[in-house]
């Protein structure tokens, strides 16, 4: 008898030991994510859940706030508008003669020309592209395109906002312990 038990405690600490480390991978998954809603560039990141069922499982299972993925529903319809209003705003500078390569530069700076509070680095050749097509620029600015861009944009940044705000309150709660599939399976017997 002393035996089985001594069995089932080593057992129930491996169990304890790999669900640590689940919880451990599913709050570094939850900071890599939050971390992509608050980014600074006009072209939005490949979705970072994009692809990725079972991060996109974990994360849905342990972090259960309902604002948070209401919100990431929008967000992501943001991000993919975003996505669209840019493109059409690279086409019409490649309209204008440029490369894509060139036309990327040009783009940031008409957008930060008429939405002040966004700062993409630019290296010294993107400036030297920049001052070269200072006319495509300002036509790139006045366009409707570049107008729902920025309401976009600045939806999509306060959407992210809260939903990083959201995120670290989930990982300080206890509902991080809610468990998700993998949890089950790893407290299963062997």
């Amino acid at each position: 008898m002393g035996k089985q038990k001594a069995s089932e405690d080593i057992r129930t600490q491996i169990k304890l030991e790999r669900l640590r480390k689940h919880l451990e991978e599913v709050e570094e998954i939850s900071m890599k994510w939050a971390s992509q809603l608050t980014y600074q560039s006009i072209l939005p990141p490949v979705l970072f859940l994009e692809g990725k069922p079972l991060y996109n499982h974990m994360l849905r299972k342990h972090l259960r706030k309902r604002a948070l993925w209401k919100n990431y529903t929008e967000w992501e319809q943001r991000i993919r508008r975003i996505r669209e209003l840019s493109e059409t705003l690279f086409k019409k500078a490649q309209e204008e003669g440029l490369s894509r390569s060139d036309a990327s530069p040009v783009v940031n700076a008409a957008f930060k020309e008429r939405y002040f509070f966004f700062t993409p680095v630019f290296g010294s050749s993107d400036k030297e592209i920049i001052k070269a097509n200072k006319s495509i620029v300002e036509g790139l600015v006045s366009l409707e395109e570049m107008a729902e861009l920025g309401k976009e944009w600045d939806s999509m940044r306060a959407l992210g906002e809260k939903m990083h705000e959201l995120v670290f309150k989930a990982i300080r709660s206890s509902d991080i312990l809610y468990p998700c599939q993998l949890c089950k399976q790893l407290w299963e017997d062997d």
